[in-house]
């Protein structure tokens, strides 16, 4: 059993407990500010909600085209008694990629100051990223050097790359509406962020042309690579990030002299026909200075003795390792920076103003190769949903690479509990599973002022849909005459 896990343990070392990919199913609500704050901090500018506090959260993104879990899904697992299958490895030509994206969401605020709004957000986040793997490293990777149909082979690998970051974030959120006019309005936000990196390890290998010639040496008849790994610890580095939004909103009825919850505005909250957003997420490093190792491998070299290389026990020992195993070591170094998961997102939201909305999305990595760091995986989502002050409930269709169909479900109930899945059919129905996602949201909010706050009556019935700041007041839950 421990052969066939080898290639997802080292995928997922250091992945602790901890933002699953996108949450597709609730980021694009207008009632879940500290939510959509994540894909675009534009996005609280003009919420439905007056303010929002986010108690905990957490969401888990695991997915890979190599090894899967046959007959397999999570609700099965839980029921049955019965020893899992093992996985099994997809063998085939072509290169092969894991992601893991997990994150505990900690206490996070937003409050809406007209046409000013401001929130702090806190995560601790760990991703695992590993792309352009090709089969025959994967291969080693799952089997290990015991593998004996690959032994003696020479093979190559080019633009490869596999990090592993741990680290943790605290946000300052603000957004502007800047312009309104007629049927428009413009709003821009920004989100910056201390980063407090807690570990990092991480190769990103150019070219490489090696052979396996027995079950514990590894020659490399060339190589060109450059490694960066970091102890793990609660000072192992520092870091800045910054994400960057623009919504456009297309409202229903001129918007001039609107402002947010306000009387002056006659505690109205006009609704758009469309709205388009765009943002820069996650741009920015940690620099990791603390018991951390830098160095830059090219020519050749034979990686020795490998079943008595310890990685985990003394991170200087593998250092030392490195430089005995390749002489043409170059720009070694005790600190180096690791690049935050940056993509470019565009984001289009149409309202048919009876509850249902149509969201369409696309996150496109930005990150460069030459950078240690993690990337992001390019998403294409399309999310139909229906939306009310109190109740919500999402369907995300995604494209996960642009090339992998899920469907998800999601809901959020009384703005205090969120709970969905962007690929819920890993958790509820069997198949070959490579991976599964899952999050949740446990929060408090008010929808509007206090001077907004429709007044109390002797009606039997209170309705929930009903305050100024939203809707007209449902006459069907009037008291009837008798």
């Amino acid at each position: 059993m421990y052969k066939q896990i080898t290639y997802l343990f080292l995928l997922l070392v250091l992945t602790k407990f901890s933002f699953s990919q996108e949450n597709s199913g609730i980021v694009h609500s207008n009632y879940a500010p500290t939510n959509s704050v994540l894909i675009n901090p534009s996005s609280i500018g003009d919420s439905k909600v007056y303010w929002e506090i986010n108690l905990i959260g957490a969401s888990a993104f695991i997915d890979n085209n190599y090894v899967y879990s046959p007959n397999f899904s999570i609700l099965s697992a839980l029921r049955s008694s019965e020893p899992l299958d093992e996985p099994i490895d997809n063998f085939k030509p072509g290169n092969k990629s894991a992601y893991v994206d997990v994150a505990l969401h900690g206490p996070s605020f937003y409050l809406n100051l007209g046409k000013h709004a401001i929130g702090l957000t806190t995560q601790l986040r760990t991703v695992v990223d590993g792309r352009n793997i090709d089969a025959n490293l994967s291969k080693f990777m799952y089997e290990g050097f015991k593998y004996f149909p690959q032994r003696g082979i020479e093979y190559s690998t080019a633009n490869t790359k596999i990090n592993t970051m741990t680290w943790g974030e605290l946000g300052i959120n603000y957004a502007y509406t800047f312009k309104q006019k007629s049927n428009n309005m413009y709003i821009g936000g920004i989100s910056i962020k201390r980063l407090y990196g807690f570990s990092h390890l991480g190769i990103n290998i150019k070219d490489a042309t090696y052979t396996v010639p027995d079950t514990t040496n590894v020659q490399f008849s060339n190589i060109d690579a450059k490694y960066g790994f970091s102890s793990p610890s609660f000072n192992a580095g520092r870091g800045w990030g910054i994400d960057i939004g623009f919504t456009y909103k297309k409202t229903l009825e001129e918007v001039d002299a609107y402002i947010p919850y306000s009387k002056k505005s006659g505690c109205k909250k006009p609704d758009y026909l469309y709205k388009l957003g765009i943002s820069l997420l996650d741009l920015g490093y940690i620099s990791f200075n603390g018991d951390s190792y830098y160095g830059e491998i090219k020519e050749s070299g034979t990686w020795g003795n490998y079943s008595n290389s310890n990685l985990d026990d003394n991170y200087n020992l593998y250092d030392a390792k490195i430089l005995e195993s390749f002489n043409s070591s170059t720009n070694v170094k005790n600190s180096y920076s690791a690049y935050l998961p940056t993509a470019l997102s565009i984001q289009y939201d149409y309202n048919f103003q009876n509850g249902f909305y149509l969201n369409g999305t696309v996150v496109q990595n930005l990150s460069f190769f030459n950078q240690l760091g993690v990337n992001r995986q390019n998403l294409l989502a399309v999310t139909p949903r229906f939306e009310l002050p109190r109740f919500e409930v999402a369907l995300p269709l995604s494209l996960r690479r642009y090339t992998s169909p899920s469907f998800g479900l999601a809901f959020r109930f009384w703005n205090n509990l969120i709970i969905g899945s962007d690929r819920l059919g890993s958790l509820l129905f069997k198949g070959d599973t490579y991976g599964t996602d899952i999050y949740f949201n446990i929060k408090i909010a008010k929808l509007y002022t206090n001077k907004c706050r429709v007044k109390k009556s002797n009606r039997k019935f209170k309705n929930y849909r009903t305050n100024s700041c939203h809707f007209t007041p449902n006459r069907k839950w009037k008291k009837k005459k008798r």
